[in-house]
């Protein structure tokens, strides 16, 4: 609820003990499971409007207005008093990025880049996260909104944003009709936990792409990328093709 308040950024502080506090000038439809019913039938019972009065009511009225169990419910929340445990999100089923463009675009050297682009962004979450992924999906609309999606499973669980990309490119251009393109977008699945290999043991392309999403995070996303000729060599600064490491 805090960071809804702050969009887009989302920081919001909220002291423990002040919960009340910050929740009491909120309007009623601010507390999340409070539906538009709810909502009207304190509004016309009560006459309240922000769960500062929502708190001060009397439970046992509120109860026998909106009933036992979610009048229990409510009425606690707007105190800032929720003892539902947190739960931590599990594995995800997908990760994708998706991009609409501006200006609708049938230039293949330009949807390359972007699809490089939006493969490097799943790898940098893939690899965040832990995750391996083993279905490469791409996703295309066309300027009169017509979508298509494609997939195809690789051999072995990669996060590597060459894998991901050579297989995206290899999907778009068997897919492609050459029409204009106002979306497109790239995704994994079948995700699985990474195996937890040390730095030396690493395959030589998932070192540089952690050291890609390290430069980036301190940078920026724009500091550094990857060419997007689905031809050329991933190489590092000696010269050294890092998909045969």
């Amino acid at each position: 609820m805090a960071s809804e308040l702050r969009k887009p950024r989302g920081f919001v502080v909220v002291e423990p003990g002040d919960e009340a506090a910050f929740l009491a000038p909120l309007p009623l439809r601010a507390l999340p499971g409070l539906g538009p019913a709810t909502e009207e039938g304190l509004r016309s019972g009560f006459g309240i409007t922000t769960l500062g009065q929502l708190a001060g009511l009397q439970l046992e009225a509120l109860q026998r207005r909106v009933g036992q169990v979610h009048g229990h419910s409510v009425w606690e929340r707007a105190r800032g008093i929720d003892s539902s445990p947190v739960v931590l999100p599990g594995r995800p089923r997908s990760i994708s990025r998706e991009e609409t463009f501006f200006s609708d675009v049938d230039s293949r050297p330009a949807l390359h880049e972007r699809l490089g682009t939006l493969s490097a962004d799943v790898g940098a979450r893939l690899r965040k996260g832990g995750w391996t992924a083993r279905t490469v999906t791409i996703k295309v609309r066309y300027a009169d909104f017509t979508t298509i999606s494609r997939q195809v499973s690789l051999p072995d669980p990669t996060a590597a944003d060459s894998d991901i990309r050579d297989a995206g490119l290899g999907l778009f251009d068997t897919a492609w009709s050459g029409a204009k393109i106002r979306l497109l977008g790239v995704g994994v699945s079948s995700l699985q936990e990474a195996a937890q290999l040390d730095l030396f043991t690493r395959p030589s392309a998932e070192r540089l792409d952690r050291t890609m999403d390290a430069l980036r995070a301190r940078f920026g996303s724009a500091a550094i990328r990857r060419g997007a000729g689905r031809d050329l060599r991933d190489l590092d600064w000696r010269g050294d093709d890092l998909r045969s490491g």
